[in-house]
């Protein structure tokens, strides 16, 4: 078996530290940007288009408006 890296579990404890506060919040902060960060704005579901048009321009509005939305949060 090969072993690639240097983390180690970190054991589980009742009462934290300020150290241990921070590392959770940094993890939260990563989880909580990971599903929008690449979202091209597009909701989930099946979209009909009559023409390939149709679809690539609700395709860049749905694109540009999660652009926006990214640029308002900075």
């Amino acid at each position: 078996m090969k072993q690639v890296g240097h983390r180690r579990m970190v054991e589980a404890r009742v009462h934290g530290d300020a150290q241990t506060l921070r590392s959770g919040l940094a993890m939260n902060d990563s989880f909580a940007s990971f599903g929008w960060a690449q979202s091209t704005g597009q909701r989930k579901g099946v979209y009909r288009f009559k023409t390939f048009e149709a679809m690539e321009a609700h395709r860049l509005e749905c694109l540009a408006q999660a652009m926006a939305a990214r640029g308002r949060l900075k």
